[in-house]
């Protein structure tokens, strides 16, 4: 029996427009969550929490990206509360109440041939695609979803364990896009005396973000997890953390978890260990997500594609001893004919086809 691995789901003639996303493994072990520098009240004490590795994507969800899922989700069942919003092609999407962000996850997950992750029964049958039911998360599927609260600091703080900021204890306008409107004898020294919003992005009327690659990434290679926008993440918000290994916040709440800071916030909302919460109906300019994929789930290879002189290059990472077929089809849904059959090996895979002049056909990759 084959098992789908990869879909395009856009014409050749479109591939080559596509945009290159780049997801980073977290290395899985105990690290110290918690305010340590700070002392926030519902960020102490300080304790060890153990998460297994994961994967997380270097940047926040662009509105480039947002929109390419969303135009294909809403024509594949899919219903969300607000459309998402974008001040450029770049910059992070922002006014996506917490429900519609999962529901995109599963909709990147569907059209990526990935097993979704969220549900609306407890035997993941039924994904959740529209409606204001109670969600519940397949952590073994392989497809994209909110990190937990847990994993989201894990990340932040990279190889910088008990730092105030994700790349060290201060932060400046060359580290992040963040109001910095404080002054006077109280103001914490990590704020620098800065003032106002950045120069550079402060224009076109509000929000004022910035594109997810203008600032310098954490030592795990994560950019934009300080300031731009607050991050949702999967738990509902407890003023108390959990101490079990992988947490994953409380079974109930009203608001859910975000983290990160603004471009609104000062630099004291961007410190890695603060926690924010919001309404999950919310949608606001300040806020908006972050995908992650579990790491012990089958990973769907990356399918890479050239178009040049009118023919298309396929390349894609291969496991030992697997057969692959290439199939075609003039529409997404089909119908699917068999274009080439490869033997597997350890590494990649290549193949090449000459496209007709103006042609437009989808591709997809199965493994038996």
């Amino acid at each position: 029996m084959k098992n789908l691995l990869f879909l395009f789901l856009i014409s050749v003639r479109l591939l080559a427009q596509t945009e290159s996303r780049l997801e980073i493994l977290i290395p899985g072990g105990t690290f110290d969550l918690g305010d340590f520098q700070d002392a926030s009240p519902d960020a102490r004490p300080i304790i060890g929490v153990q998460v297994a590795s994961f994967w997380m994507e270097r940047d926040p969800v662009t509105y480039d990206l947002w929109t390419g899922v969303y135009s294909w989700a809403v024509t594949n069942g899919y219903a969300f509360s607000n459309p998402g919003k974008g001040k450029g092609p770049q910059h992070p999407v922002h006014s996506i109440p917490w429900k519609d962000a999962v529901r995109w996850c599963n909709a990147r997950s569907e059209r990526e041939g990935r097993t979704p992750v969220y549900y609306v029964d407890p035997g993941f049958a039924q994904v959740f695609k529209s409606g204001d039911f109670e969600i519940r998360a397949n952590w073994t599927a392989n497809g994209y979803r909110l990190p937990t609260e847990a994993e989201w600091e894990k990340a932040a703080r990279g190889a910088l364990n008990r730092k105030r900021f994700p790349r060290g204890d201060s932060l400046g306008i060359s580290d992040a896009n963040f109001y910095a409107g404080a002054t006077g004898t109280n103001v914490p020294v990590y704020m620098g005396g800065l003032t106002g919003y950045d120069a550079l992005y402060a224009k076109d009327g509000m929000p004022y973000t910035s594109p997810v690659d203008a600032f310098p990434p954490n030592g795990l290679g994560l950019r934009g997890m300080a300031g731009n926008v607050f991050q949702w993440c999967w738990d509902w918000y407890s003023p108390t953390y959990s101490a079990a290994d992988n947490p994953r916040g409380s079974d109930s709440g009203s608001r859910k978890v975000m983290r990160g800071g603004s471009w609104f916030g000062q630099s004291y909302y961007a410190r890695t260990g603060y926690r924010n919460s919001m309404n999950p109906r919310f949608a606001v300019n300040t806020c908006g997500f972050r995908c992650a994929i579990s790491a012990a789930a089958p990973n769907i290879p990356r399918v890479g594609v050239v178009l040049t002189n009118g023919q298309i290059h396929l390349s894609f990472d291969a496991q030992l001893g697997a057969r692959y077929s290439i199939q075609q089809a003039p529409t997404a849904v089909g119908p699917w004919t068999d274009t080439a059959m490869l033997d597997g090996r350890d590494g990649s895979l290549s193949w090449n086809d000459v496209l007709i002049r103006e042609s437009s056909r989808f591709y997809r990759v199965l493994a038996q």
